[in-house]
């Protein structure tokens, strides 16, 4: 496994970049840093000096027929890589969150699937773009906020108490997560100047929460600096994750392409579990949440 050193501020965190492997387990280091902001200074190039195909991923449960270029694993918990193009065939082995799978075919049997191959072995991952992304990334991970998540290459993240705001070193857009006790604490749905465009249900490593698209419509106040900027397009995730514990994701953005940033932020998060009665959750540990397959397909 190769790992990419990422710099935030003044401490130095580790992200998790590796070549295909069978049994790999997800990077295990836990960053506990007190910086206020960080980006990656090393960027992860492609296996063999390889580009990205052209093929993008729509919104989640939707597939690409993308048969070169890389597809990084966002799946907290690994995903199965398989024989053949089928859920039922043999397992290889696992892959773990944040790999990088070289791609070297496509099918569109069983629902799409991805012919991939790293230095000693080949085989087939899902190709349903919730667990893979064309993209790099670098890995956030923090004990003190009780998250972990993938955000892209290119960009940078800023804390503060109350947030903590990832946005690319050039462009407008932003994903703002806020972690609090409960959803009352983290604000009311929606924002002033917004009117709500979609809702769609969607998964958050294991907890079913509702994806709320907003447009805007009129006048918006001056954001605060841990408030996603005024732009054309809201997107907006709240969820309780147990009775102690909540989270709020907004992705302010101006192009709808740029959704599929979001989405692939969303579907890398992990975070302990709710604990059982009478129990208290492992801070930064990321076991399965109750109901989740250890691996997806």
């Amino acid at each position: 496994m190769m790992r990419l050193r990422a710099r935030h501020g003044g401490g130095v965190g580790v992200a998790c970049v590796a070549t295909l492997a069978l049994g790999v387990a997800a990077c295990g280091q836990t960053n506990n840093t007190t910086a206020r902001n960080g980006v990656a200074t090393n960027p992860a190039s492609l296996p063999n000096g390889g580009t990205l195909s052209s093929g993008t991923p729509g919104a989640s449960g939707s597939s690409t027929a993308q048969s070169s270029g890389i597809r990084t694993v966002l799946a907290p918990l690994g995903l199965n890589l398989r024989s053949a193009d089928s859920a039922t065939s043999q397992v290889l082995g696992t892959v773990a969150q944040g790999t990088l799978l070289t791609v070297i075919g496509h099918s569109d049997s069983n629902g799409g699937w991805y012919r991939v191959k790293g230095d000693t072995t080949s085989g087939w991952v899902t190709a349903n773009p919730q667990f893979t992304s064309p993209h790099n990334f670098t890995l956030y991970q923090s004990t003190p906020r009780g998250f972990n998540a993938l955000y892209l290459e290119g960009w940078a993240f800023t804390e503060s108490d109350t947030a903590v705001v990832f946005r690319p070193t050039s462009g407008g857009q932003a994903i703002v997560v806020k972690t609090g006790p409960s959803l009352d604490v983290l604000g009311a749905a929606g924002r002033d100047g917004y009117t709500l465009a979609s809702t769609e249900t969607v998964e958050v490593f294991g907890v079913t929460a509702n994806l709320r698209v907003f447009s805007r419509t009129g006048s918006v106040a001056s954001p605060g600096p841990d408030s996603p900027p005024p732009l054309t397009h809201l997107a907006e995730i709240r969820f309780a994750i147990d009775s102690s514990r909540a989270m709020r994701l907004d992705f302010a953005y101006d192009d709808t392409g740029q959704l599929t940033q979001f989405t692939d932020f969303y579907d890398s998060i992990s975070f302990p579990p709710p604990a059982s009665p009478g129990a208290s959750p492992s801070p930064g540990a990321t076991p399965p949440p109750p109901g989740a397959s250890p691996t997806p397909l």
